[in-house]
């Protein structure tokens, strides 16, 4: 993975996107996906991501990194993954991204965009739009995190996790998010 500086060098066609809940508590988390499938011959495939805060990124059910390196909104760091190893191409793919509701003064949501090349030397791509479907995350209850003397400034808000409701397998091919919202 190799952290590189400016999101300006997405294409035109990848947008920031967020849920439309946007009164959500922000200790909350929301949980993106898109599903795809990419050429039987696909050879190269390489995603950007960055986040207004934080993500995690999933790749058919393997959690593949975290980040951004922390930056600033005027000048945000971007992340550059291989994850040729992590798809099946011919087969159902799914890109997850798990993100906190913290926000920065200008900047709210995730920005990935997936480019890949076929053995033909087609080139493909798949970005951050309204296709993304997206729902807030139950194992992490909003209103919980510590509130102190002004220290989670510096260190964060508490998170808490509840494993039970724990939405199994969404990072993974296969599972059905006909009922969660189209990302905006």
């Amino acid at each position: 993975m190799n952290t590189h500086r400016h999101d300006k060098q997405f294409s035109q066609a990848t947008r920031w996107i967020w849920a439309p809940d946007e009164t959500a508590a922000g200790d909350t988390w929301w949980m993106f996906r898109r599903s795809l499938t990419l050429p039987t011959d696909c050879r190269e495939a390489q995603l950007r991501i960055t986040a207004a805060f934080h993500y995690l990124l999933y790749v058919n059910g393997t959690l593949v990194t975290r980040g951004p390196a922390r930056s600033y909104d005027f000048r945000k760091a971007y992340d550059t993954v291989n994850v040729q190893p992590y798809l099946r191409p011919g087969a159902e793919n799914v890109i997850a991204i798990l993100a906190p509701a913290h926000k920065t003064p200008s900047r709210h949501g995730v920005l990935a965009e997936l480019r890949w090349h076929s053995a033909a030397g087609e080139e493909g791509c798949v970005a951050t739009d309204r296709q993304w479907r997206v729902r807030r995350h139950p194992a992490f209850p909003s209103g919980v995190a510590g509130r102190g003397l002004g220290v989670e400034l510096l260190l964060g808000l508490e998170e808490r996790f509840d494993a039970r409701v724990e939405p199994l397998g969404w990072t993974a091919p296969g599972f059905d998010d006909r009922d969660w919202a189209a990302a905006i």
